[in-house]
């Protein structure tokens, strides 16, 4: 599939929603989701990121297409330097796994804005 409206129309589908139903559970309009499938309108981050996670899919999946990622048992957060300097490590490894899940979906957004891909994505290709 190499458009992000095929890719999201193929996951809505095989997910069972339709289009209304999705649009109502993301907080969008029908027409929104519509217009995104048959004319890849430009969503924002956030609406993309509700979306994914509603139909369950990789978000870089969504939007780049490719593989999409697959779910790993992740060993513990441990740095050996500390990147942020307005955010603190100990903050960071306060969240919940959810919360942390959250924060790394933040994280590629924030990554594929500034067009640089994850680490596993490059090395996959």
């Amino acid at each position: 599939m190499d458009t992000l409206g095929k890719r999201l129309a193929a996951a809505r589908e095989k997910k069972g929603l339709s289009q209304a139903a999705l649009a109502k559970r993301v907080g969008a309009g029908q027409s929104t989701i519509a217009s995104i499938e048959s004319r890849n309108k430009d969503a924002s981050g956030l609406l993309l990121l509700r979306i994914a996670r509603v139909l369950g899919v990789d978000l870089v999946w969504l939007i780049e297409g490719g593989e999409p990622a697959q779910s790993v048992n992740e060993p513990p957060l441990q740095y050996e330097e500390w990147p942020f300097q307005s955010i603190s490590k100990e903050l960071v490894l306060s969240l919940t796994p959810k919360q942390r899940t959250h924060l790394e979906d933040g994280m590629r957004i924030a990554l594929a804005t500034m067009g640089v891909e994850p680490e596993s994505k490059k090395s996959a290709a």
